[in-house]
C-alpha cells in the first residue's frame, strides 16, 4: 500500500509528462521533492492551479518507489504581486535558479527553505526587488559554507570591525594589508555588504533598502564575482534578462 505524505513547499518548476500530466519540483524543508500531477494540463483541471511557478502550497502525495503522485493540495500564497511585476518576476527567477542549482550543496534544508519563503514574502511587498535579490544571494553564502569573514582581516587575521572587501580572500582586509592583498570595494561599500549579510530578515523593510539605492550595481558585480570565484557559478538567468534589457 502506498504511503500518503503531507508537505508544504515552493514550486520551483514543472515539466510536461506524457499526455496531460506534469512533473512538479517543489522545495520543502526536507529538500527538493517531486511528484507527477495527473491531468494538470487538462482545461479546468483543479490541480493545474497548484503547479504555478513560485506558488507556496500545501499538498498531499503518495510515496511511490518510482514516481510520487500529487493527489491534492491548496495554495498558501500565489505571490500575485511578484507575478504581475516584471522586476519582481526577474528577481524571483534568479532566486529559483540558485535554489535549483545549490539545493544539493546545502546541508541545512530547513534553513534554506526558510530563507526562500521569507525572501519571497519580502519580495511580494517591497519596492526594491533588485535589492532583495542581492540580500538573498549574500545570505545564501552562509548556507553554502562560503560565508565572508567580516570580523577579522583575511590576510593577517587581526580583529577588525571595518575594512576593505577582498573577494578572493573571502572577507575583510585591514588598512595594513589592503595594498598587498588588494581589495575590490572600499570600506563604505564593504559596510553595506556586511549589513546585507548580517541583518535579520524580520528587520528588513523598504527603509533599510533605501540605504542601498545607487550602490546596487557595484554590489551586484561583487556578489556575482564571489559566486564565480568560489563556486564557479555564473547566472544564466541574469544573462538572459541583461540581454533583454539591451
Amino acid at each position: 500500500m502506498n504511503r500518503v505524505v503531507k508537505k508544504e513547499g515552493i514550486v520551483l518548476k514543472t515539466i510536461p509528462h506524457r499526455e496531460q500530466a506534469q512533473i512538479v519540483y517543489i522545495l520543502t524543508s526536507d529538500g527538493l521533492d517531486s511528484a507527477i500531477v495527473r491531468g494538470a494540463l487538462k482545461p479546468g483541471s483543479k490541480t493545474s492551479v497548484l503547479t504555478g511557478q513560485f506558488n507556496y502550497i500545501s499538498y498531499q502525495r503518495t510515496n511511490n518507489r518510482n514516481l510520487n503522485t500529487l493527489t491534492e493540495g491548496q495554495i498558501i500564497s500565489s505571490f500575485p504581486s511578484i507575478k504581475q511585476d516584471y522586476d519582481k518576476l526577474q528577481a524571483a527567477f534568479c532566486i529559483v535558479e540558485k535554489l535549483s542549482s545549490f539545493n544539493e550543496q546545502v546541508t541545512d534544508k530547513g534553513q534554506l527553505f526558510t530563507l526562500a519563503i521569507d525572501c519571497l514574502n519580502i519580495l511580494e511587498q517591497t519596492k526594491y526587488p533588485h535589492l532583495l535579490l542581492l540580500m538573498f544571494e549574500v545570505k545564501l553564502f552562509y548556507l553554502l559554507g562560503i560565508g565572508p569573514i567580516f570580523s577579522s582581516c583575511v590576510a593577517c587575521e587581526k580583529k577588525i570591525t571595518k575594512g576593505y572587501f577582498n573577494v578572493v580572500g573571502g572577507g575583510l582586509v585591514c588598512d595594513e594589508c589592503c595594498h598587498e592583498a588588494g581589495y575590490d570595494i572600499d570600506k563604505d561599500l564593504t559596510t553595506l555588504l556586511k549589513y546585507l549579510y548580517l541583518i535579520k530578515l524580520e528587520k528588513v523593510d523598504d527603509q533599510f533598502f533605501t540605504y542601498y539605492v545607487g550602490y546596487d550595481q557595484v554590489i551586484n558585480k561583487i556578489i556575482d564575482y564571489y559566486y564565480e570565484y568560489h563556486l564557479g557559478f555564473k547566472s544564466n538567468t541574469k544573462k538572459v534578462f541583461s540581454r533583454a534589457a539591451q
